[in-house]
């Protein structure tokens, strides 16, 4: 049986859970829209083919229903037209779905409980008909987990019985970590709202030195300084609060154990934004956005002594904040180059801490961009990252940070990278990483849109040198995930298509590439320059491959004729053509 992708594997739905509820609200509307049509088609149809229809039917609307409300309820502020339209879709043919609050939304048990039936009790409308004395008695009764649950979901819609209840709680319990952890929790939404937002932060900038030193309760204070400072009001509201939150939650923050751990799967992007540490520092970077510094000025003095505090001096604890900076090191270098050389990118350096380097330069990959400025202070150690060791260990982020060797070529110049390095860092990649090289080398070309910026000129004088120079030549260097990226690169050109075939059309590996053909078929280069396309289908085709799409080879067969009769009798031509009506 196929394996089940890790979106709808039932053994790891609390991570899966756990990670879109972290990624949702950090993802751009085009990366929403394409999760949710992810979600939206479903799992696969063989997973539940042991079912009755209506069974596998319900079953599988249930999967994605509890996906879509997950990744919803992590980001209300920001609502998403594509999820809430397949939400009320689900909605209308199961009224009645539900499911459980918080965290227990990411077990399947709690979710089987969370089914509510319409005349079920809902013990956030419990609280929220009760009086702030009658919810602190909840507080300390036997089922405290389901009531801080129920407050969790409803805290933020009466802030003045929220105060009530904090401080008949303290009359009654003492200082409450978790009744605090909660509270921010649920006022994390509220804290991106304009007026609101500026009660939260002062909420957690006079909150009790004991409270701001615990753990939990600093770590949900940093998710909501990253929330306030992300929100789009924030740059033309008072910031006084949040400094003031900041500074009261930082020294909690610091002392966080969890922040020195190391990640399961060596993500330590993953990581730094599922910490303590990584919020504070995102918190940081947005609120530095808002204040519209100007490149080369410098960071202001009370913020390059935070910068500085919360770079933590190779503390392993202070690692998340390093990787979220190392995200925005171009930025960050703009701003003040002289502060980023003494603090930031010594941990760039290999030669320095191996774990410390591999976990900025997967930051770097995160967000990665570049300018002539910062390009000599780093161009060594990214090359270095390319090791054989190192590919395997930066994970996904090797592919990013592979592309930013095209960039430096082709936005900084050839002579920005040296040959034998490159070329050796290239051929020690997978073929799939250097297919995405060239995917966006053609995305360049593609990206090209006005006369000034001709993508034939772009061609000629960048990509096409940068190949030459840079590509590796050896037959062990051609992989079949290259192929298309190949043929995109020349069709993404205009006059200098020609020249663009005979540049790329050694270095395609012909295999099982038919499904290149339509784009090829749909290319106005088929009329064009129906000579140079014909040799390009013959460049990437092979007439071994096991699969085919005969009604795109015959159209673009008739295309290149069609353009020029005298290609009848070209040998490419006669050769595909008795090949495609023999098979056909």
């Amino acid at each position: 049986m196929p394996k089940m992708p890790a979106l709808w594997d039932a053994s790891t739905r609390k991570e899966t859970f756990d990670l879109l509820v972290a990624l949702w609200p950090l993802l751009e509307d085009g990366d929403r829209d394409a999760l949710v049509a992810r979600i939206a088609a479903g799992p696969p149809a063989w997973s539940t083919d042991h079912l009755a229809a209506e069974d596998r039917d319900q079953l599988l609307a249930r999967r994605v229903f509890e996906r879509l409300r997950i990744m919803e309820r992590s980001d209300p502020g920001h609502p998403h037209a594509g999820l809430e339209a397949e939400l009320a879709r689900l909605l209308a043919m199961h009224p009645n779905w539900d499911i459980a609050p918080g965290e227990k939304a990411h077990f399947a048990i709690y979710s089987q409980s969370g089914w509510r039936m319409s005349d079920a009790t809902d013990d956030k409308q419990s609280l929220q008909i009760m009086t702030p004395a009658e919810i602190v008695e909840e507080l300390g009764a036997d089922d405290r987990e389901d009531t801080l649950d129920a407050w969790r979901e409803m805290v933020a819609s009466d802030w003045d019985k929220m105060q009530a209840v904090l401080q008949g709680a303290v009359e009654r319990y003492g200082l409450d970590a978790e009744l605090w952890t909660t509270t921010l929790n649920g006022l994390r939404t509220r804290a991106a709202s304009p007026t609101p937002g500026a009660n939260v932060l002062a909420l957690v900038a006079s909150m009790d030195t004991a409270l701001a030193l615990n753990a939990a309760v600093s770590a949900a204070a940093a998710y909501l300084l990253e929330s306030a400072a992300s929100s789009p009001q924030f740059g033309s509201a008072s910031h006084d609060d949040f400094w003031l939150a900041f500074d009261n939650i930082a020294l909690g923050v610091s002392l966080d154990d969890t922040n020195a751990r190391h990640p399961e799967e060596g993500d330590w992007v993953s990581l730094a934004i599922n910490t303590s540490m990584g919020n504070l520092a995102l918190a940081f970077v947005n609120a530095l956005f808002a204040k519209r510094l100007v490149v080369g000025g410098g960071m202001p003095n009370e913020l390059a002594e935070w910068f500085v505090r919360l770079i933590g001096d190779g503390d392993p604890r202070h690692r998340p904040a390093r990787v979220v900076f190392a995200s925005r090191l171009s930025y960050l270098f703009a701003i003040d180059p002289d502060l980023i050389r003494s603090y930031l990118l010594p941990s760039f350096r290999w030669g320095r801490d191996e774990v410390e380097a591999l976990a900025v330069w997967q930051g770097f990959g995160w967000q990665p961009h570049i300018d002539p400025l910062l390009w000599p202070e780093i161009k060594t150690d990214l090359l270095e990252c390319f090791t054989e060791d190192r590919v395997g260990q930066l994970g996904d982020m090797v592919g990013t940070l592979s592309q930013v060797l095209a960039a430096a070529g082709i936005h900084i110049g050839l002579d920005a990278l040296p040959r034998q390095s490159t070329q050796a860092a290239l051929r020690r990649m997978d073929s799939e990483t250097r297919a995405g090289v060239l995917q966006w080398l053609a995305g360049a070309l593609a990206r090209v849109d006005d006369q000034a910026s001709d993508p034939d000129r772009l061609w000629t004088d960048r990509v096409k040198p940068w190949i030459q120079k840079f590509w590796p030549r050896d037959p062990d260097a051609r992989g079949s995930p290259e192929a298309r990226p190949w043929v995109e690169l020349a069709l993404a050109t205009n006059d200098a298509f020609e020249d663009a075939v005979e540049t790329v059309s050694p270095f395609i590996r012909r295999g099982e590439n038919s499904f290149v053909l339509h784009e090829m078929a749909e290319s106005p280069h088929v009329n064009t320059h129906p000579r140079a396309a014909l040799k390009l289908m013959d460049a990437f085709l092979s007439r071994d491959a096991q699969f085919w799409s005969f009604e795109e080879l015959r159209r673009l067969l008739d295309g290149v004729v069609a353009a020029d009769t005298t290609l009848r009798t070209d040998p490419i031509f006669v050769q595909w053509n008795e090949f495609e009506r023999a098979r056909a």
